[in-house]
């Protein structure tokens, strides 16, 4: 008789553990490519987008948010097709910013994430509020390195006007530059 309420107990407890307690932008830079600029036509693009969907499918992610390429798509459709989202186009920084402030208005503590390229990755860190995190490798433009696709940007919106950056990684590691 103890063994289902303890059950059901563990099982409250998992939810209310799961439940993100604020807002998240999960933010990456497209997958590795090969060849052509805009496919992501290797193996180890591939890869990624797959260890990406693999990495952020528990987190709670409600939207998912991408430039209009297909290297950027590509990289968050097995993400998307897993958690049965959209993929959702942008076109800038401050489009961004204003498609993030509606989600979050309809859900305050919303996970969210957003694909971008090298050069935007960095700003839409800035232009959210936060500092860029340690361990994020930029070229001397403020650029994530060409050939560089594991790094992963948590923000985490703690109080009104507080946003913290935190740098991960997911996937195989890239070589550094």
């Amino acid at each position: 008789m103890k063994r289902p309420l303890v059950v059901a107990i563990l099982a409250v407890l998992s939810l209310l553990a799961a439940a993100p307690g604020q807002a998240e932008v999960y933010l990456v830079r497209h997958a590795d490519r090969d060849g052509d600029h805009d496919r992501l036509a290797s193996p180890a693009g591939t890869d990624r987008a797959l260890a990406l969907a693999e990495r952020l499918a528990g987190v709670g992610i409600v939207a998912i948010f991408s430039t209009e390429t297909h290297r950027t798509q590509a990289t968050v459709w097995p993400l998307a097709e897993r958690l049965g989202l959209p993929v959702q186009g942008y076109d800038g920084v401050r489009e961004l910013r204003t498609r993030l402030r509606e989600v979050r208005r309809r859900d305050p503590r919303a996970r969210v994430l957003v694909v971008g390229h090298s050069n935007t990755v960095p700003e839409i860190v800035t232009r959210l509020g936060a500092a860029l995190p340690a361990g994020l490798p930029l070229t001397r433009q403020g650029w994530l390195h060409h050939d560089d696709y594991d790094n992963l940007v948590i923000l985490s919106f703690e109080a009104r006007d507080r946003v913290r950056a935190r740098h991960a990684t997911y996937g195989s590691a890239t070589a550094p530059p």
